[in-house]
């Protein structure tokens, strides 16, 4: 799989990948001071309904837990909940989510969205081809509480995000269209635009306002939406923009969601150049590019003041956040990062398409880290 505990996206190349074997959707769960597996659990197997970017897997989008519950979806083997032992509490066929180009059905590239748990409800981002769709199921029964047909929107690979806002929570997606709607509902709340027709990144929230961008041309934008937008708004000036914060109409990033983190904003573009900014006036601090270059899939997190993001090249770049750009190592794993790193209680766990690897700790510089692999 390519899945992480973040957010993983697809290229925009159109190269896609037959699935003529038949597949099994497994759910591991492994002790991440060790790396020992504890279980396994089957979630389906079958012939994949769709095709692949052959850059994805049949198992792109990340789990989710609350600590009791744990919840994935894969293309044809739908969605499902297991309980901390791996048990299967429900599931549910969602068919072959079929997403890929936005010109063409045909083009198939692979489900990513992620599940994401809130208030007792799991919530699915759905824009495939065929009747893009957002929806609620019930954590405990996974019976559907509210489906909201989403029409005219273009396959996106984006993971809804909360929006604690003084009016209330606000469930943001970002597509085709930058949407809120109330997790309760369903109901939609505002929308915004123009943003990108092919969207990857997924919402961020910040302490003041809320960040949305995108990097697919033309309109590449990025957006820091004020508390309380309410109704239907297009930014074509600065006329427009009552319920912003800042805009810009270029500089978002197509593939990695942009990192929020003590007060700067990071922009990592596909090629490797970082544009960082302060997060409250959107004012440009600083442009860089990482050394060794290479290509940027996965996204960046940080910790302790230090920033990590790894490439498709297999390079883990370590960075000292702020408003320089200063390196403080640079690891070469020999395998690509496609997916996010996670981090959890002094450890950076990186998924290879051979091995998960933990490092710690992560306090600085982690220069030589002591490594612990298992097999993917």
């Amino acid at each position: 799989g390519g899945s992480t505990p973040l957010q993983v996206g697809l290229t925009g190349a159109s190269d896609e990948v037959e699935e003529n074997r038949e597949h099994r959707w497994m759910v591991l769960a492994f002790d991440k001071t060790s790396g020992k597996k504890l279980w396994e659990t089957e979630v389906g197997h079958a012939l994949p309904l769709t095709k692949r970017h052959f850059k994805a897997t049949q198992a792109n989008s990340t789990p989710v837990t609350d600590g009791q519950h744990i919840v994935v979806v894969f293309p044809t083997a739908g969605l499902a909940c297991l309980g901390a032992d791996g048990s299967i509490h429900w599931k549910h066929e969602l068919g072959g989510l079929n997403a890929g180009g936005f010109n063409d059905p045909g083009m198939q590239w692979g489900f990513a969205s992620s599940p994401i748990v809130y208030d007792g409800k799991v919530i699915l981002q759905v824009d495939i081809h065929d009747g893009p769709y957002l929806a609620a199921w019930s954590l405990e029964s996974g019976e559907l509480l509210w489906k909201t047909e989403r029409p005219g929107i273009a396959p996106s690979w984006a993971t809804p995000a909360i929006w604690p806002t003084p009016k209330g929570d606000e469930l943001v997606l970002n597509a085709s269209v930058i949407q809120g709607y109330d997790p309760t509902t369903g109901r939609e709340l505002w929308s915004l635009g123009p943003t990108s027709i092919q969207v990857v990144a997924s919402p961020v929230v910040g302490a003041e306002h809320l960040i949305v961008s995108s990097g697919y041309p033309p309109a590449r934008p990025i957006y820091a939406v004020n508390p309380g937008i309410r109704g239907d708004h297009r930014i074509e000036s600065d006329a427009d923009a009552g319920p912003l914060a800042w805009y810009q109409t270029r500089g978002g990033a197509y593939m990695p969601t942009p990192l929020l983190y003590r007060g700067l904003l990071y922009m990592v573009q596909h090629n490797g150049r970082v544009i960082v900014h302060d997060a409250r006036s959107g004012e440009v601090v600083y442009k860089a590019r990482y050394s060794a270059g290479g290509t940027c899939t996965s996204s960046p997190v940080a910790a302790n003041g230090i920033l990590y993001q790894g490439t498709e090249e297999g390079t883990l770049y370590v960075l000292e956040a702020g408003p320089e750009h200063h390196e403080l190592a640079v690891h070469e794993f020999g395998e690509p990062i496609m997916a996010t790193p996670a981090l959890s209680e002094g450890l950076l766990i990186v998924r290879t398409p051979s091995q998960l690897i933990a490092l710690g700790s992560l306090t600085p510089p982690l220069a030589n880290p002591s490594p612990a692999a298992v097999p993917s």
